[in-house]
């Protein structure tokens, strides 16, 4: 695993000092990515996921996978393993407005977020994004995320 240091401590003493390679990828290789899940497959909801370390999206005919996400983000809150959801400010990406649904993590870090939404603000970088493309599915999928944890 490769990893670079910006504290002198052990990786599981400063988690903050890991950053993966692919999660230190530039501004404009995150944006091309997210550019092409939005203007190519014409997703409808755009997230990173850690566990691979890839922005990856879903589709307005993913219904069924969509709603499974939120049964297990609201499972999370509930087991305490998201700690914070909020709505995020609009994220711009190559000239389309994404609305973001941030979710707070334990112990985990979204560099990725941190570039893409281009503010410099550290909070973000606590913070994982779903991205949606209208504010109302948006609203729709944080008001049943509430609702349910």
């Amino acid at each position: 695993m490769s990893y670079s240091k910006e504290f002198d401590f052990e990786p599981n003493q400063a988690r903050i000092g890991i950053m993966y390679a692919i999660e230190t990828i530039s501004l404009e290789q995150h944006e091309n990515i997210i550019d092409a899940w939005v203007k190519e497959k014409d997703a409808v909801m755009i997230y990173w996921h850690h566990f691979l370390k890839v922005w990856d999206y879903l589709l307005a005919c993913d219904e069924e996978i969509i709603n499974g996400e939120m049964i297990k983000l609201a499972n999370l809150i509930r087991a305490g393993m998201i700690v914070n959801v909020r709505m995020g400010l609009v994220v711009d990406v190559k000239g389309t407005q994404l609305y973001p649904v941030e979710f707070e993590f334990k112990d985990k870090l979204c560099p990725a977020y941190f570039v893409v939404a281009k503010r410099g603000l550290i909070d973000h970088l606590h913070m994982t994004p779903y991205f949606f493309r209208s504010e109302d599915k948006r609203h729709e999928f944080y008001n049943f995320i509430h609702e349910h944890s």
